[in-house]
């Protein structure tokens, strides 16, 4: 090295042992890797209210019971439900039974990840969150006064102590009278003779009352009208239903239900609803055809006639290429709603090799 400055002999040779260390730390961590045998975690199990946090210890130890300096790592199988940082501080966020996992690494972490890799020495941990007390339920849509003859039939909403609203909860409903008001296990409501009841709520331990007067029927005319009778598959129509009582007078506060009958040009079996009517009155079709929509309420009712055209958007498309993607797995993912309102997805994956 003669002829070289100080500095850069310096350099050049703290670059000659970092060359040769790199390889020895490697070893040593591989060596490390392979004495590990077991993970214990501490507390092996544990129950957290909603909220509510605790730490986990995790250690490494070989065949022999001695510890072993490993790292560990932890990860969660239900994000939306339970968290956790790497270090093992977990937090409770929904009720549920669920998984954390503490993984000895055995590469370069990056991203998330939902379990061990193939190979890599992990141990579960089953975490319990109980379900809060109920707290209160919450009545929407049942007015305090109801008309003899109409159907009604609100929203009910059960919350507990943590402000979750927690739809799956069982409600049952009482009428004190069942001669002037009847209650369904549905929660609708039928208005049968003038009068006066205290419909009861009851989820759990939690009640809710709701007093309701049945007055008389004053409706003796209804029409329904639509901002448009012809219209294409995927538009909304707007429909008004208008109730008057035998002095011409609009009955504002009547409550109307709606229903549909289709008639579409063709039927598939395996197809959802051809066209559907919401409780507010608007109404959207999937298939061409007519539809008659109907508003009912009190006895009376009153219909719309809807054409329905195909909306007959088209469009060529044209290939540009294709390619396999052959270093790295990808996958399809649908989602959609499902009936009871809650969201699915079923996914496709595939290999580096092009193969489910």
């Amino acid at each position: 090295m003669q002829g070289l400055s100080l500095r850069v002999k310096t350099i050049l040779l703290t670059a000659l042992v970092a060359t040769i260390a790199i390889p020895v730390v490697a070893q040593e961590q591989e060596s490390i890797l392979d004495r590990a045998k077991a993970i214990e975690v501490e507390p092996s199990e544990l129950t957290l209210g909603v909220g509510e946090k605790a730490t986990l210890t995790a250690t490494v130890k070989d065949e022999d019971g001695n510890e072993v300096p490993a790292p560990v790592i932890f990860i969660t199988r239900a994000r939306r439900d339970v968290g956790v940082t790497a270090t093992g501080e977990v937090e409770a966020y929904s009720p549920g039974e669920f998984t954390v996992v503490a993984i000895v690494p055995s590469g370069e972490e990056g991203g998330r990840r939902r379990g061990a890799r193939p190979g890599e020495l992990s141990a579960e941990v089953r975490i319990t969150i109980p379900k809060p007390p109920l707290d209160r339920i919450t009545v929407k849509g049942i007015p305090g006064k109801l008309y003899a003859g109409s159907l009604v039939r609100g929203t009910v909403e059960v919350y507990d102590t943590s402000d979750t609203m927690r739809p799956d909860e069982a409600v049952e409903f009482r009428s004190s009278d069942s001669t002037v008001v009847r209650v369904d296990r549905y929660g609708q409501v039928t208005p049968l003779a003038v009068g006066t009841a205290t419909l009861t709520l009851t989820a759990g331990f939690v009640t809710e009352e709701l007093s309701v007067e049945v007055v008389e029927n004053p409706v003796v005319s209804m029409e329904l009208t639509a901002d448009q009778t012809e219209a294409r598959t995927g538009d909304v129509i707007h429909l008004k239903a208008v109730a008057r009582d035998s002095q011409g007078n609009i009955i504002g506060d009547l409550p109307v239900m709606y229903s549909v009958q289709a008639h579409p040009d063709y039927m598939n079996p395996g197809a959802s609803a051809s066209g559907q009517v919401a409780q507010d009155g608007r109404f959207v079709a999937e298939q061409p055809g007519q539809y008659t929509v109907i508003a009912n309420s009190a006895g009376s009712f009153a219909t719309a006639i809807l054409d329905i055209e195909p909306r007959n958007v088209a469009k060529r498309v044209e290939v540009v290429g294709q390619a396999p993607v052959r270093d790295r797995h990808t996958s399809d993912l649908w989602v959609w709603e499902g009936a009871d309102g809650k969201d699915y997805a079923i996914t496709g994956t595939w290999g580096a090799d092009g193969h489910a």
